[in-house]
């Protein structure tokens, strides 16, 4: 009875973050509005979900600190997905912060910090070897979400970092195939929703 309470507690904690979700989105937008009634319930519906899955299969103090990528990366991704642009404030913004949070847990001891802070410099090393292999498919918002997330993921462990990036991969070549299909061109791939959806799949799945 406790774990279901956990669970439906998370469930609707993580949904009632979505109208702070929509305005960071909005805010940072170059148009008026990303997102439209639909769009907010389907939002608070997954979010729910993940808030659901998190309590059921993370720690408190885990699932706690998925909040930052739920709502900052989770509003760079929808704009990402309408813009084709990941905004600097949100994506510098949690990235500043992810840095703080495992670099105050490395230095007080903690091996889940100290991986995290690793996975943190790794993720950032690899971005910007991608931006400087193809300058034009990979974004700066791309090389300041990369390192948040796949600190994320090095928290959990490397194994999940492993099924993590391979989840980045995946979804962005399904995205990628999609809109290609859909345009009958190529086109500008928004990888944010993408890496987004792939950490925290990642982070719950090998839990």
């Amino acid at each position: 009875m406790a774990a279901i309470l956990v669970s439906a507690s998370c469930a609707v904690g993580a949904a009632a973050l979505t109208p702070l979700l929509v305005r960071l989105a909005d805010a940072t937008a170059h148009r008026n509005a990303v997102t439209t009634a639909p769009v907010r319930f389907a939002l608070a519906v997954a979010l729910g979900g993940v808030g659901a899955a998190a309590g059921a299969r993370l720690e408190t103090g885990h699932a706690v600190g998925l909040l930052p990528v739920l709502v900052l990366a989770g509003a760079a991704a929808l704009v990402d997905a309408h813009e084709r642009r990941l905004p600097d404030v949100l994506t510098g913004c949690l990235a500043a912060g992810v840095a703080v949070t495992i670099t105050l847990a490395a230095v007080g001891g903690h091996a889940d910090g100290r991986r995290a802070l690793y996975g943190f410099v790794a993720g950032l090393l690899l971005a910007i070897i991608g931006k400087w292999l193809s300058d034009a498919a990979v974004g700066w918002g791309d090389v300041k979400l990369a390192p948040s997330l796949t600190a994320c993921l090095a928290w959990s462990g490397w194994f999940t970092v492993y099924v993590g990036l391979l989840a980045w991969a995946l979804f962005i070549l399904a995205t990628a195939a999609l809109l290609a299909v859909r345009s009958g061109r190529v086109v500008i791939v928004p990888y944010g929703p993408s890496m987004v959806t792939g950490t925290l799949i990642a982070v719950l799945v090998t839990a």
